[in-house]
């Protein structure tokens, strides 16, 4: 699952000091783009992949795998846009959340936390100052959900439920680095 856009709101900065002016709506583009589409998708991908979930004992079915891009900004806080920030957050938590109820399901679901990835999508003049070594390679990206995936195994029985499961990687330069709670949350450790 892919989604993400920038702010569409500033709080601070759409004050007022006139007393009789009331306060905007706020816009709400950034949170449906980044946090309902994906939890559309959990949604939806979810309904199917149970259909297909291995049954108790038999090997029968695959289940699935989910594996959605939150962002750096997920991990850490992001000052410049705060709403992006919020939404990402949102996705991190969501992942180790589902986790425990996705597995019983023959699911797993994880998400790929890149730092800013050198695409078409990146404002003009952005790439050339930004810090080389902060960058997500797209390669590093691919390996992240590669890692997360296990997308060689597809064909293979009880694939979609296996592990790594609630886990969260973020790719910065050529390597990748699992953010793990498990100290809080019981999941489990992935080696590196």
């Amino acid at each position: 699952m892919n989604a993400g856009i920038d702010d569409r709101d500033d709080i601070f900065n759409s004050t007022s000091n006139d007393p009789n002016m009331l306060p905007s709506k706020p816009n709400m583009k950034t949170f449906e783009v980044n946090l309902y589409g994906p939890y559309y998708g959990v949604k939806l991908a979810a309904h199917y992949m149970a259909l297909n979930k291995p049954s108790h004992g038999q090997t029968n079915g695959k289940g699935g795998r989910i594996v959605i891009t939150a962002s750096d900004a997920g991990l850490w806080a992001l000052p410049a846009v705060p709403q992006y920030t919020a939404t990402k957050h949102a996705i991190v938590g969501l992942v180790r959340a589902l986790a425990p109820s996705a597995a019983e399901a023959g699911v797993s679901v994880n998400a790929v936390a890149p730092a800013l990835t050198p695409s078409n999508l990146a404002p003009p003049g952005l790439l050339e100052t930004y810090p080389k070594e902060k960058l997500t390679k797209m390669e590093t990206l691919m390996k992240a959900f590669d890692a997360l995936g296990r997308f060689d195994e597809v064909e293979t029985e009880g694939w979609g439920g296996q592990k790594p499961n609630g886990q969260i990687v973020e790719g910065k330069g050529d390597d990748i680095h699992y953010k793990n709670e498990i100290e809080k949350t019981g999941g489990e450790e992935v080696p590196k």
